[in-house]
């Protein structure tokens, strides 16, 4: 990494300086207030302000840039930081105390008894995976999902000034949302349930999908899986929020989606039938379900609740001086770190 771990404990304190400064809440409500906090940062570093400006460093050289956005890492380092920022803390998800279940979904543990496992067993180890943050004196619960993005470099016009350029127009159009069992979505409901796998056991694309979900409808249990989905998906959902950060070198984009609507908005494509059913939750890999996410974020919009920013990475370069000037006013051994990034 160009920058390390030093340079992120900084964030912290400018993190609550930076929230109060501006009267957003530390830490975080909701989603809607780390949504704010971006959309402020955005709006400041169009400005050329140094503090957004130290924020945008950080995100383009430790997650975004060119050298490092392939890296698997950069989710990582990306939790480390917005934990950092807004004061929260990253989940360990090896801890072996699992979440509690509804009794509903525990009723259901009936239905595989003769198989050995338990149905409120898979869904609360499911869930358990889910949050990435937390924080504490607050009900937000942060899954952060780091994607490729379209890749943005710059290069200098006429007037000396960067500006992006579009060097790649591939990105990651699939979303891994984590794990859901599929043995406790299509038990009982199918014949051979147990054989249904990822790639060749009729769960690996979408073709198989449909081919799966016609033969649950032509044995009369459409009905069942769409409730089974709905009692899944908002246990697992509802209490978690979403931040899906495309890595685009010099621009940085990043949506907010609250669970409780990623999950209506599942239930929804799956009420209408077999045939559009994987239009979003395609298909299953290692027993983590993928969304497409061009349909969701198209149904995000049609719901008018897209919450959408888009980082600009171009200032910090274009009045790099100025930003020099304020990186010496910083502690030595942080500033100079910075300093010999951008000289």
């Amino acid at each position: 990494m160009i920058l390390d771990n030093v340079f992120i404990d900084t964030l912290g304190e400018m993190g609550e300086k930076f929230t109060n400064k501006y009267d957003l809440s530390y830490p975080p409500q909701s989603i809607n207030d780390v949504h704010e906090f971006f959309k402020e940062i955005s709006d400041l570093l169009e400005e050329k302000n140094n503090v957004a400006s130290y924020f945008g460093l950080t995100f383009h050289q430790m997650v975004s840039s060119k050298e490092v956005r392939s890296r698997r890492t950069t989710a990582t380092v990306f939790e480390d930081i917005i934990a950092k920022i807004f004061g929260g803390h990253v989940s360990d998800k090896s801890s072996s105390k699992k979440p509690e279940v509804s009794d509903s979904i525990k009723k259901m543990d009936q239905i595989t008894e003769e198989y050995g496992w338990n149905i409120s067993s898979d869904l609360s180890g499911n869930k358990l995976k889910k949050e990435d943050i937390s924080f504490e004196n607050s009900n937000l619960s942060l899954s952060l999902k780091t994607q490729k993005g379209k890749l943005y470099d710059i290069k200098n016009n006429n007037n000396g000034d960067n500006v992006l350029i579009q060097k790649d127009s591939s990105w990651n159009k699939e979303l891994n949302a984590g794990s859901l069992s599929s043995r406790a979505v299509f038990v009982g409901l199918v014949e051979n349930h147990s054989s249904l796998k990822d790639r060749k056991g009729g769960l690996g694309s979408q073709t198989q999908l449909i081919s799966t979900y016609k033969k649950i409808e032509q044995n009369g249990n459409w009905d069942e899986l769409i409730n089974r989905f709905k009692s899944y998906l908002h246990y697992l959902y509802d209490d978690d929020s979403f931040m899906i950060v495309f890595k685009g070198g010099y621009k940085m984009t990043l949506h907010f989606l609250e669970g409780e609507l990623l999950a209506d908005i599942l239930v929804d494509n799956i009420k209408g039938g077999p045939e559009t059913a994987p239009e979003i939750l395609h298909r299953w890999e290692n027993n983590n379900i993928r969304l497409k996410l061009q349909p969701l974020f198209k149904e995000i919009e049609n719901r008018g609740k897209s919450k959408k920013v888009t980082l600009d990475f171009t200032n910090i370069y274009n009045d790099k001086n100025a930003f020099l000037r304020y990186l010496k006013t910083l502690e030595k051994d942080i500033g100079e770190k910075i300093i010999n990034v951008l000289e």
